[in-house]
């Protein structure tokens, strides 16, 4: 089996594994050796309990292990928001000069980080 890494993402691996496991929600990290150790229990704990698990090598954040259905809800609602984005592309295509909108996207991209600074 060989693993391609998709050249458009980029992972950040300075974030702090605790902090991961809060913003996420998640409850359980590993690490990557001890996950290759005892595999089969990691893929029945996900499943049956249905709560991802962390992944870490060296420390670091790697991977999230999570139950397919949660996979395939992540995926759909992925969809919806890409077409979401199509939609309002579309509907305002040809209404601002690249500046105004560059300046609206940097404006809502603020406006959002500082919403999520606020949040607990």
């Amino acid at each position: 089996m060989s693993f391609v890494q998709n050249s458009a993402y980029t992972p950040n691996n300075r974030t702090n594994p605790s902090e991961l496991l809060t913003q996420l929600n998640i409850r359980k990290s590993l690490g990557i050796t001890d996950a290759k150790l005892r595999l089969g229990q990691l893929v029945d704990e996900v499943y049956y309990q249905g709560d991802p698990v962390l992944l870490e090598k060296s420390g670091r954040p790697v991977a999230i292990v999570v139950p397919v259905d949660m996979y395939r809800s992540w995926q759909v609602k992925r969809e919806k928001s890409f077409a979401l984005i199509r939609q309002v592309q579309e509907s305002v295509r040809g209404k601002f000069t690249e500046e105004e909108a560059m300046s609206l996207a940097l404006e809502a991209q603020q406006a959002v980080r500082k919403e999520q600074r606020e949040q607990p």
